[in-house]
C-alpha cells in the first residue's frame, strides 16, 4: 500500500477509523489492531500521532463526534425566524443529517455520543467531562431557541427553557436507543420519525 505522507491526511485517517471502530464495538470492545486493519497503517503511524487507545478515544470525541452533533442538531437551529418552527425542521430532517454524518449503515448502531457517554462516564474522567461538555452544548442550544421563542411572545413566559431542551434532547435519545431494537432501517426510520412527530405536536403545544 502507498505511503500517506501527509501527517493531516494520516491522522483524519486514523481518526475515522477508530469512530468506526468505536462506534460498532464501543471503547473497550474495541481494538487497535482492527483499527490498524481499517486503515493499512502500521502500529508505528498511529503511535506517532496519538500515544495510546485513550488518547485516541478522546480525539474522536473532540474532533468528530462532537461536529458532528453540532452539524446534526445544533447548526441548523442557526438561521431561523420563527424558533418553534426552527426547532420543528430539525426533528423533520434529522434522520437525513444522521444519515449524512454517521453514515446510512451505521444508524442501526444508534448514537455514538450516547453510547460513549454510558460506557464511559462511570469509568474515566476525560470521557466523562468529554461527552457532558457536548450534551450541554446540545442542551443550551436548543434552550437558546426557546429563549428566542419567549422574547418573540410564541411560547409561555413559564416554560423553564433548559429542562424543557433536557426533555426534548432525552426524547430523542431515547427514541434513538428503541430503534436500535428493530435491527432494520425500516423499524429504526418507524420508531425516531413516530417519536420525533410527537415532539413537534408537543412543540406546537407551547406556543401561545
Amino acid at each position: 500500500m502507498q505511503k500517506i505522507r501527509d501527517p493531516d491526511q494520516t491522522q483524519q485517517i486514523i481518526l475515522k477509523a477508530a469512530f468506526d471502530e468505536f462506534h460498532r464495538n464501543g471503547f473497550q470492545g474495541s481494538s487497535i489492531s482492527n483499527i490498524l486493519k481499517r486503515t493499512g497503517l502500521t502500529k508505528g503511524a498511529l503511535f506517532y500521532h496519538f500515544p495510546n487507545k485513550l488518547s485516541l478515544g478522546y480525539a474522536v470525541v473532540d474532533e468528530l463526534i462532537e461536529p458532528m452533533i453540532v452539524a446534526i442538531w445544533i447548526s441548523p437551529l442557526d438561521a431561523r425566524t420563527d424558533p418553534i418552527t426552527a426547532l420543528q425542521d430539525l426533528l423533520k430532517n434529522a434522520i437525513k443529517r444522521m444519515s449524512e454524518q454517521w453514515g446510512s449503515k451505521a444508524l442501526l448502531l444508534g448514537c455514538p455520543l450516547h453510547h460513549l457517554s454510558e460506557e464511559m462516564s462511570g469509568l474515566d474522567e476525560g470521557f466523562k467531562d468529554r461527552c457532558n461538555r457536548i450534551f450541554r452544548r446540545w442542551q443550551s442550544g436548543v434552550a437558546g431557541v426557546l429563549v428566542d421563542a419567549k422574547e418573540q411572545g410564541l411560547i409561555d413566559q413559564h416554560i423553564d427553557e433548559e429542562n424543557t431542551a433536557m426533555f426534548i434532547i432525552a426524547s430523542i435519545e431515547g427514541a434513538i436507543s428503541m430503534g436500535k431494537r428493530h435491527q432494520t432501517i425500516a423499524g429504526f426510520l418507524e420508531t425516531l420519525q413516530g417519536n420525533n412527530e410527537h415532539l413537534s405536536l408537543y412543540l406546537n403545544s407551547l406556543r401561545v
